[in-house]
């Protein structure tokens, strides 16, 4: 299933990259950061693709309510960012992270409004509880859960470019 976080044409590879991360964030994956990507490059779309989310909500963690990870879990904090992507990114920084987050908001929204949807490709043999799991899910899409992953995006882009920069 492709990421509706990354359906938008002519994106760059950092921008990709940095939607990944904030989906991340979004979603409290612990498992994608600097030592281990869990990403593959698309050639042809310039695009960066997410796979293995197996750690979403705080390694799996449902029942609890979603705590930001760290910095060291996430790989806006990596090297990589810096290594390949600094001299578009610094230029036009805030330009480019307020986009990002702009397309955030619109498609948080709509994996919110398709979260029935969503929750029926669930595979039957999961025998996952979807009325359950739908009520566990709203906070990722309340107001204040979605501020403190944009505020913490912001954080750690700001500051891994500013402190890696040459």
């Amino acid at each position: 299933m492709e990421s509706s976080l990354l359906k938008k044409e002519n994106l760059t590879g950092s921008d990709t990259f940095l939607k990944v991360g904030l989906f991340d964030i979004w979603l409290c994956n612990e498992d994608r950061h600097f030592e281990n990507f869990n990403l593959l490059y698309d050639l042809k779309s310039n695009a960066f693709v997410p796979i293995d989310h197996v750690f979403c909500f705080n390694s799996n963690n449902i029942d609890k309510d979603p705590y930001l990870i760290s910095s060291n879990e996430s790989i806006l904090s990596s090297p990589f960012l810096n290594r390949f992507f600094v001299r578009t990114l610094q230029p036009e920084l805030n330009k480019i992270r307020l986009r990002i987050s702009k397309d955030f908001k619109i498609n948080v929204n709509r994996c919110h409004e398709e979260l029935d949807n969503i929750l029926s490709q669930i595979p039957l043999a999961w025998e996952a509880d979807y009325s359950y799991l739908k009520t566990r899910l709203e906070i990722m899409f309340a107001e204040q859960w979605l501020k403190s992953c944009l505020d913490y995006f912001t954080e750690l882009l700001v500051l891994n470019i500013k402190t890696q920069k040459k």
